[in-house]
């Protein structure tokens, strides 16, 4: 098991159940479309995360980890970022599709929260999975979206367990996992709306006298 694999089963075993929701709206990342109960997510999640670790009863959870320095290429064409770089901030990392039919409910969601909190320094890295990001252009202008878009290489969605979309992130200041979202309601947009404002003021005092600048994605 690759490092990427280990620390994904750190952050869904510090976190618990994922996102505050009956029900979510999922596209598979292989190209479904399905629909997930919280239910059974904690029931797949609890059998997984029993057969991978063994607490003691007085153990303290485990430290929510860091989460994996990814290379972020702009589908601008701008030269490429590390991840680790937008910190001192929170950021939101939201794994899209154009296929994908709950992602184009999501990412306008998405753009509100940026053009809110971007001044104050929250931030957006939305990693479209598109096999080829021939359409994203025209997509992004479609749907009138100036968020900091990029690309990865795909093989890291298996490594990191990305299985539908969307899937988004929430990274502290410190770049220390949040919350995991996997797909889309509108209940999770007003958590995560919530949850960015009370990182905030973390964020304003890790970035104290350095010089911020935003992500140019798109």
């Amino acid at each position: 098991m690759n490092l990427h694999s280990v620390v994904w089963l750190r952050v869904r075993a510090a976190l618990g159940p994922i996102a505050p929701d009956t029900d979510r709206r999922h596209a598979d990342a292989a190209g479904g479309f399905r629909w997930y109960s919280d239910a059974m997510k904690k029931l797949i999640l609890g059998v997984v995360i029993a057969g991978l670790f063994v607490v003691p009863a007085f153990s303290a959870p485990p430290a929510a980890p860091v989460f994996p320095d990814l290379r972020l290429v702009p589908v601008t064409g701008s030269k490429p970022v590390q991840l680790s770089s937008l910190r001192g901030r929170p950021v939101l990392i939201d794994f899209w599709a154009t296929w994908c039919p709950p992602c184009r409910m999501e990412l306008p969601e998405l753009q509100k929260l940026y053009n809110e909190f971007g001044k104050r320094g929250f931030t957006v890295a939305a990693i479209n999975v598109d096999r080829t990001p021939s359409a994203v252009p025209t997509f992004l202008k479609m749907m009138k979206l100036n968020l900091p878009v990029f690309r990865v290489d795909l093989r890291i969605l298996r490594e990191l367990g990305i299985r539908s979309l969307p899937t988004s992130v929430l990274l502290d200041a410190d770049g220390r996992v949040n919350q995991v979202y996997q797909g889309y309601s509108p209940r999770m947009a007003n958590d995560l709306r919530n949850r960015i404002v009370s990182l905030l003021p973390k964020a304003r005092a890790t970035r104290h006298g350095k010089k911020q600048t935003r992500p140019s994605g798109s």
